[in-house]
Order: C-alpha cells, then structure tokens, then sequence
C-alpha cells in the first residue's frame, strides 16, 4: 500500500515561517517542566525497558522505509502523567505521551467517563470508582503496571506512525501575531483531518502534495479514525507480547494480560477497533488468496506511510472486496466507548457482514 519512504514526524510550515517547530518545542519543554511526578508514576518509568520497546518498533519501522534516526520514539522524558480517569494520549503538536496513574485519580475525569460505561453512575461515590477501576485493571491485565505499560506501548504506537502537521501562525486583533499556532491539517497513521484550506497554503512547500494539490484538498476520503486506533492497538498489542516474552514476564498476571489479548477481551480498550482490523484482513485474504500476515503487513506499511486510500488500485482492491461504499463508511467510523459509536459499528459490521475466523 504505497510504496514512499519518510520520516515518522514532520512539520510543515510556510517558509517564513520555520520558527513554528522551535516553538513548538519550547510548548513541550514548559509542559515537562511545570508537570509534578508521584513517586509511583516515576518508579513506574524506572520498570520500563524503553530501549527495548524502541528495538522493538524500529524493527517494523525499517521494512517500512523509516530509519532508526527518523523514527519517533519518545524515552521517558516525554513520558507526562496524567490522572486515572484521563485517557492515555499522545499529543502530536508537543510531541508527548500521557500516560494516566492510578494513585493519582482525577476525580472530574472519573466521573465523566464512567457516566457513560456505568448504568448509575452519580449513585457511585469516588472510592467506589476507584475500587471499580482496581478491580478491572486486576481482571483484564492482571495488574496495574501492565495496564500503564500497555497505555505507554499504545500511545508510542501513535507516535512513531506517521505523523504530518501543516501549521500556521496567524494574525488576529491590531495585526499582531497570535502566539499558538493553527493546525490547517494533520495526518495520524492513517487518519487525516483538515481544519480549513486557507490562501496562505499557496506559500507552502510547492514539493509538499500529501495534502494539497493546486490549492484544493487532495484526498477523497478523510478520517480513519476507527481504522487507525485499530491498527494501533493490534499493533501495540503484538509489540506487548513480545516485550513480556523477553523481558521473562511470564508469572500470574502476566497469564491475565496474554489471555486478555489472545481473546480480545471486550474491556481492552479499542477492542472493536482491533475486531475491524481483523475482520479486514480475513476478507481480504480470503479474496485475494494471499495470507492473512500478508495483509496485516500491508496494513502496518499504510500505516507507517501514511496511507490515504486514494491509490486506484487500493481502491479497486476494497471496493471488489467489500464493496463501493465501504471505504467511505470506514472512514467515518469513530472510535471509542461512547453508545452511538458502538451502534454505528454495529451497523457497518451488519452490513458489511464482518467476522473473523
């Protein structure tokens, strides 16, 4: 799926411009600087093999055309942590991973996430989510720790995929120069998403066509969001595994955390992202008569490079398999755990009559 060889992470910027990624920068540094580790979160860091983890993404990089120096791997000092009750996140403009810490709950976020995954949510004190919160992170992954370290290899997914922002630095009020920066458009792995096409994009890179072509938006389809946290968590899924096998975590929880994933257990988070994925890579292997590695293997390359489906020959390749309306209904699938994302995966998976073998 597309045959391009590129750095993880670029920014592009008009060439008046080039500031933008200093800037950028100097938002991280500010960000890591002013955050306050729990002791927990850093001995949590200190566990962690990211020399490992890296080998064990740079190798799949490398058959996708990124090398070890262009590879976005973030180490523990842009590791931030969040409270539980946040979202693990990778944060594509600062160039950071969140990572949330049980023994730092964040009660705001608490609440408003479980009002949507529990029936009776306001009858639940604060210690009866975090007792809930205990007890699932005990039954799916076997431990706390192996929760933080499956968010950490997820959210490293993101950031060595690829990953483009188009900036801008726009003038507001008495003609001065705001000091955040506009993202016009940003691709994620897969995913792709434009803010607004602006006259100023004629000013940028004339040899930059991911996203612009003669002034209009270059791409027939947008989003993937489903799609992309699919691949991501498959993928980071696979990288876990691995880094369990060698680091000799083979006791109790461990078991947990293997049987969680062999089953793509449900309270795994992008469960049915990850069935997507793999209900993709059956029919398409089935049609095709090549393996079902194969498939997955060229999902991963898309994934790496940026794939925008535009290819007539992709194209072809899913509009004979699943049909014409399929790639664009893909791509307006959303992620997560919120009910009307669900519905909507339940009817795309009807229609479509998706299952894995």
């Amino acid at each position: 799926m597309g045959e391009r060889l590129v750095n993880s992470r670029e920014i592009i910027h008009k060439p008046d411009e080039a500031d933008i990624p200093d800037l950028l920068e100097e938002e991280a540094q500010k960000i890591i600087k002013e955050q306050i580790q729990t002791p927990e979160f850093k001995e949590f860091l200190d566990s962690v093999d990211f020399s490992l983890l890296r080998e064990l993404y740079l190798r799949i990089a490398t058959h996708c055309g990124i090398s070890s120096d262009s590879l976005n791997f973030l180490g523990r000092e842009r590791i931030i942590e969040g409270g539980i009750g946040n979202n693990g996140r990778y944060f594509p403009r600062e160039n950071l991973i969140r990572v949330p810490n049980p023994a730092n709950p964040d009660i705001s976020s608490l609440q408003y996430r479980y009002s949507f995954e529990t029936n009776n949510p306001k009858n639940l004190s604060i210690q009866s989510l975090l007792d809930l919160i205990m007890k699932f992170s005990i039954e799916t992954y076997g431990s706390i720790r192996f929760e933080m370290l499956h968010t950490l290899i997820h959210e490293e997914g993101h950031a060595v995929s690829r990953q483009i922002l188009l900036f801008l630095k726009r003038k507001i009020k008495n003609s001065e120069v705001h000091s955040s920066k506009e993202t016009v458009a940003e691709q994620s792995g897969v995913c792709s998403s434009f803010a607004y096409l602006p006259e100023e994009l004629e000013s940028f890179p004339s040899d930059f066509r991911d996203f612009i072509k003669n002034g209009e938006m270059d791409r027939k389809y947008t989003g993937f969001l489903a799609l992309n946290e699919g691949i991501t968590e498959k993928l980071s899924r696979e990288i876990l595994l691995e880094y369990l096998k060698a680091n000799g975590n083979s006791g109790d929880s461990a078991a947990v955390l293997v049987q969680s994933i062999d089953s793509n257990n449900p309270q795994l988070p992008y469960s049915r992202e990850v069935f997507i994925v793999d209900a993709i890579v059956d029919r398409i292997a089935s049609k095709s008569g090549v393996s079902k590695q194969t498939v997955w293997q060229s999902l991963i390359r898309a994934y790496f490079s940026g794939e925008s489906f535009n290819n007539q020959e992709i194209e072809e390749l899913f509009n004979d398999t699943f049909g014409h309306d399929f790639l664009r209904e893909l791509s307006q699938l959303m992620p997560g755990y919120y009910k009307e994302y669900k519905k909507q995966s339940e009817i795309f998976f009807k229609k479509y009559n998706l299952f894995v073998v």
